[in-house]
């Protein structure tokens, strides 16, 4: 029998990051925030350690904070395709970039 690693198309790899997410809404101008920390991430998506379970399906703003000083992130949106207690799944959608902000008032879209 097959681990569930085995059954994956992309190797995971244990990262530990900061994620910040916003929820995308129809209709709404006043977005849901949260935040947690990666488990693991492969180039398809991201496992994610939250507080409050989000429902499959859901359609996010992604932040993965990779550096803090300079601050340099991975963004783009994804949804959410498995929720199990506090661990979350997200699949990427296509367009990550890398964001890196190079002052206080002056960012860089890589």
């Amino acid at each position: 029998m097959k681990s569930q690693e085995e059954h994956r198309a992309n190797r995971r790899f244990p990262i530990k990051k900061e994620i910040k997410y916003s929820i995308l809404k129809r209709g709404s101008h006043a977005p849901d925030h949260g935040k947690g920390m990666t488990v693991d991430i492969s180039t398809n998506g991201v496992s994610i350690k939250i507080r409050r379970p989000l429902e499959v399906g859901v359609k996010l703003d992604i932040e993965i904070i990779i550096l803090e000083h300079p601050r340099v992130s991975y963004v783009g949106t994804g949804h959410v395709v498995w929720q199990h207690k506090t661990l979350t799944g997200i699949k990427f959608a296509d367009g990550f970039r890398i964001h890196k902000e190079e002052a206080a008032s002056a960012s860089t879209i890589l």
